[in-house]
């Protein structure tokens, strides 16, 4: 089991990643830290469901941590988890604002974890859905149940922002229908005492007429809805035809695709036979000359033993001489090498010679900067020292300046005090014993003492000062009195690395004559070497030339013509005997091209009839306009409705009044416009709660999208099956036996030329992964381009079951999506070289004694 507590703990960036491979040895540590950390940070869902699985084996471990930063909508946050090997865990969530990270955790663990997963807008599934795709869970989204799949495309596209909408409605409408009926509670008791009858009664039948053309006007209103309604059902139903109509045009249009690729390998196949049959008559030339051939070559073969022996001795003496040549080459080259070895010894033994000057003066410098060390020493604690003096000096003056400051503030506020005497306006003349006045004749008091203690300080602070600045001046006349020169260590310093070669260099120079003197015996030597071999050379041609002689009358250069030529007639043999194949291959070739132009006719007129039937479907009623035309009536019954109830209120409240009708009237007219206008905002939410409930805006939302999706999969995976599969969605509501509730639903077939429709479990493994990648890749094209939401990244490890084919379309597929979102990154685990190569970029992972190593080229 991996564990990714034992990773190095450098930061690894993802800043240059583009389009890359993840590489390494099974056991690596690939999955581990590019998804299973990822999961088990954002949600603690370790693959091997151990909480506690990445802590450190160590003894001493108690504990472990981990850390994941990431960018989302222009911001950073931080997730930190920990967890104790006895169970307790914490986690803390941040963002960094301002220069510095935020606290947004909250108390609890799981509201924590809460505003984590809505912070990322998905939870572990979508995740794992769409963009952190599992080698072990490529068919999660398959294999879902059909509500599952629809809450997950939900959360895909963002449709969790309705339901709060909807909460947000609800509440608003409650609270518009509470103030509507205090209004009309209102009303009511205003109008409990309304006195004249009789005016009440002719009012009373003014508002019985209005409330019959109120009636009228609903019963109006409520036709015309209804008979929108049955116009948005019919819209809705041409569409769907035209939605289904299309999807069987694009199938027609890339079997058509596949039966034209089909066309091209028959033609081709047919040339390659009739290329080979028009080469009929130069074949059978071509075998008959290689029979001739292998008579002559018999022929031949009989003379052969006659030449050999003179044949064998020519060969060894021009063996000989070769390598006699060759030996004087190579020692005249040996010659002039040990020339040029003996000219460079004596020039580099000049050379060191003449460096015995600088040599000396480096031992000078030398000298010199021990001497030189030795002052700076002195030089370095005198100066010390008057460091030291300022520092104390300055310490002194602070807290002399801070006392003297301090009995500064005592005086003024004396001072305050005491010109209250002048100031007070007291009508008789005071005395010492006013209790009023008494503060201010004690700072009067008080300040000549003050003052005096504050002149004090100032001399105090004058002798101090002048005394450090004695000391001071003292160290600095004992630092200059050492007579350190820092130009001067320069100086050395500057000759000592000047001179440090020479020195070096000069040291060499014993070496340098014994290696003058190796090259002159080395010179001597090859030149008498050369001598000898010369003469051999020439001993050696002149026996060769003898041995020629005898064996001109030889050869051997028709025999080895007669071979070379059986061998370039042969392949006339070869292609002779896949001359009947050639037949009849051309013979089968052209039966199966028109078997294929057949089909390609039916699938036009198929084709054709698909168009016409979305033509004519596309030009049916827009269901858009309808339905905002219905939403509009509605409204209008909504608020006749409400007019009807509010003049029935009115009518019950006017049978109640007696006393005061000119002033109630007033008021419960005030109270009753006001709930006309509450009763259309509670029409208004109940209308917004019918939009953003699952039967409104998400379930047409999903609608719409389907197609997209189901058209984005089927090109994938017609991709990578050869346009032999492809994918259907199916929607459709259902009536759950627990709640009676009724919810959508989102059944997936998967079909095959060959096989038809199945579904995804009945497949086979290979045919599963194909299905469950052209999904996986749509949903995430989906969420970039319909949602409008990019997660950044898509990881996917490496799925199996697939043959050539199917890898080359699953790289073309990847390719695809990074070209159309540039600043998406998209990371695949593989082992397969062919994979591979279609990256320009790679992450190398290495497992080492310290944790897994990533290697970025």
């Amino acid at each position: 089991m991996h564990n990714y507590r034992n990773y190095r703990d450098e930061a690894f960036s993802f800043d240059d990643i583009r389009f890359c491979t993840i590489n390494g040895r099974n056991g690596a540590g690939k999955s581990t830290l590019f998804m299973d950390a990822l999961l088990d940070a954002l949600f603690e869902e370790p693959r091997e469901g151990d909480l506690t699985g990445w802590i450190c084996n160590a003894q001493d471990a108690r504990s472990g941590s981990i850390e994941l930063t990431f960018a989302l909508g222009g911001r950073r946050y931080r997730v930190t988890r920990t967890r104790t090997k006895s169970g307790k865990a914490t986690l803390n969530f941040a963002e960094f604002a301002d220069g510095d990270w935020q606290n947004r955790s909250a108390e609890k663990i799981k509201d924590t974890q809460a505003i984590i997963e809505q912070t990322i807008g998905m939870d572990s599934l979508t995740l794992k859905a769409c963009g952190l795709i599992m080698q072990d869970q490529y068919g999660l989204f398959l294999q879902a149940d059909k509500e599952a799949r629809v809450k997950i495309l939900g959360n895909i596209l963002g449709l969790g922002i309705y339901d709060a909408m909807y909460q947000a409605a609800a509440a608003a409408s409650t609270e518009a229908n509470r103030k509507v009926r205090e209004l009309t509670a209102a009303a009511a008791g205003l109008a409990a005492g309304l006195p004249d009858a009789e005016a009440l009664r002719e009012n009373r039948e003014q508002l019985s007429r209005q409330a019959d053309m109120a009636k009228a006007s609903l019963e109006a209103d409520t036709q015309k809805r209804d008979n929108l309604k049955l116009r948005v059902q019919n819209a809705a139903d041409a569409a769907e035809r035209a939605r289904k109509a299309s999807a069987r045009l694009e199938a027609l249009m890339q079997k058509t695709a596949a039966l034209e690729g089909q066309k091209k390998a028959q033609e081709s196949a047919a040339a390659d036979c009739d290329a080979l049959l028009r080469q009929e008559p130069e074949v059978m030339d071509g075998v008959r000359r290689y029979a001739e051939l292998l008579e002559e070559e018999k022929a031949l073969l009989a003379e052969e033993a006659t030449y050999k022996a003179k044949a064998g001795e020519v060969e060894r003496l021009r063996g000989e001489t070769a390598r006699a040549e060759r030996s004087v080459y190579d020692l005249t080259g040996a010659l002039q090498t040990a020339e040029d070895a003996h000219v460079r010894a004596k020039a580099e033994t000049e050379a060191v010679r003449a460096a015995k000057v600088d040599a000396e003066r480096h031992a000078a410098a030398l000298a010199e900067k021990d001497a030189l060390y030795a002052k700076w020493q002195t030089y370095s604690k005198a100066a010390a020292r008057v460091e030291e003096l300022k520092a104390a000096a300055d310490k002194a003056m602070l807290e002399r300046s801070g006392r003297i400051n301090l009995k500064a503030q005592e005086k003024t506020r004396l001072e305050e005090n005491a010109a209250l005497l002048g100031t007070v306006g007291c009508p008789v003349e005071y005395a010492d014993t006013c209790r009023f006045l008494e503060a201010a004749v004690k700072a009067r008091d008080a300040l000549p003492a003050l003052v005096a203690e504050i002149d004090s300080l100032y001399l105090q602070d004058k002798e101090a000062t002048q005394a450090e600045i004695a000391a001071v001046q003292e160290a600095v006349a004992a630092m200059e009195a050492v007579g350190y020169d820092p130009a001067r260590t320069t100086d050395v310093d500057r000759i000592i690395a000047e001179t440090e070669g020479a020195t070096r260099k000069y040291a060499r120079l014993p070496e340098m004559e014994r290696a003058m003197q190796t090259a002159e015996e080395t010179l001597s030597k090859t030149g008498q070497q050369l001598h000898a071999a010369e003469a051999q050379l020439a001993e050696l041609r002149g026996r060769l030339e003898t041995a020629q002689a005898e064996a001109a009358g030889y050869d051997p250069a028709r025999i080895e013509y007669v071979g070379a030529s059986i061998r370039e007639y042969q392949h006339f043999v070869e292609m002779d005997k896949r001359l009947p194949a050639a037949r009849q291959g051309k013979v089968q070739a052209v039966a199966r091209l028109t078997e294929i132009s057949a089909e390609l006719a039916q699938v036009a007129e198929e084709a054709q009839e698909c168009r016409a039937e979305f033509d004519r479907e596309n030009t049916a009623e827009d269901w858009a306009a309808v339905q905002y035309a219905l939403t509009q009536a509605e409204q209008a019954v909504a608020s006749t409705a409400a007019s009807l109830r509010s003049i029935d209120q009115k009518i019950g409240s006017i049978d109640a009044q007696l006393e005061s009708r000119a002033e109630a009237m007033k008021r419960i007219q005030a109270h009753q416009e006001q709930a006309n206008e509450g009763a259309k905002r509670a029409a208004i939410y109940e209308t917004l709660k019918a939009a953003f409930s699952q039967d409104g805006i998400p379930h047409n939302i999903i609608r719409t999208i389907i197609p997209v999706l189901e058209a984005t999969a089927t090109n994938i995976l017609g991709q990578m099956s050869g346009g032999r599969m492809s994918v259907e969605f199916v929607t459709e509501k259902t009536l759950k036996s627990n709640s009676k509730k009724e919810v959508t639903t989102l059944d997936i077939i998967i079909n095959d030329t060959s096989t038809g429709p199945l579904p995804y479990m009945s497949r086979s493994g290979g045919e599963r992964v194909k299905a469950a990648l052209s999904v996986i890749l749509a949903l995430a094209e989906v969420k970039s381009s319909e949602a409008g939401v990019q997660l950044g990244f898509l990881f996917i490890d490496e799925p199996p079951f697939l043959d050539a084919d199917g890898v080359q379309a699953y790289c073309d597929a990847l390719e695809t999506i990074q070209r159309r979102y540039g600043d998406l990154k998209i990371m695949a685990i593989t082992h397969d070289p062919a994979m591979k190569s279609r990256f320009p970029q790679s992450v190398d992972v290495e497992k080492t004694a310290e944790g897994s190593k990533v290697i970025y080229s």
